[in-house]
């Protein structure tokens, strides 16, 4: 006799069972030794930062997979939001601008049993490898504070133009009047789109 399928209420106990135990390997799957203290605020969930990682294997030879330094270009990123492996990415939240750590990671906590064959690093990461992460935070950012103050800025330049603007307007439409001839280039075209009284 087959067996009756499983209800929606026992199928959702299993997964919030799986992801509690998923989220207790994360949790324990790092470790991260402080080089040199930082002097801004802690990071936050959802922070744009701009930061250095360098990317090496806990091996021997401490094969480096990942490396913006050599690069001399920092990444940028969203903290939180699984732009890196979820122990880096823990570790990553508790960091201060300016702080500069060596974050070690367990397969738990990175690329598990499969490794990673990503076209964004440098070399293929093989499975169950512990990883170590020279990390420094350069900078955070409040990314909704900056796309407030952005369209802040944006509004205070057209209010400042609008003088000139109306200046303009008022000369095209005199000359109109009398019959002159008037070039209109496109910057004033596009200047006086939307413009009215």
């Amino acid at each position: 006799q087959a067996s009756a399928p499983k209800m929606d209420d026992d199928i959702f106990a299993e997964e919030k069972e799986k992801q509690e135990k998923q989220d207790a390997e994360v949790a324990a799957s790092w470790s991260k030794r402080v080089l040199a203290e930082g002097s801004g605020r802690e990071a936050w969930q959802g922070a744009r930062t701009t930061l250095h990682i360098v990317g090496h294997l806990s091996t021997e030879d401490g094969e480096i997979f990942e490396d913006s330094r050599s690069r001399d270009v920092p990444q940028l990123m969203l903290l939180g939001r699984g732009s890196v492996v979820p122990g880096l990415d823990r570790a990553l939240l508790t960091m201060r601008a300016g702080e500069h750590a060596l974050v070690t990671v367990a397969p738990e906590g990175g690329y598990g049993a499969a490794g990673s064959h990503s076209v964004w690093h440098e070399r293929t990461v093989p499975g169950s490898s512990t990883l170590v992460y020279d990390v420094e935070v350069l900078k955070l950012e409040e990314r909704e504070f900056q796309a407030v103050e952005r369209r802040r800025r944006v509004i205070r330049e057209v209010v400042e133009r609008v003088p000139e603007l109306r200046r303009r307007y008022a000369q095209m439409k005199r000359q109109v009047t009398r019959g002159d001839a008037i070039q209109v280039g496109d910057d004033s075209r596009s200047d006086l789109v939307g413009l009215r009284y």
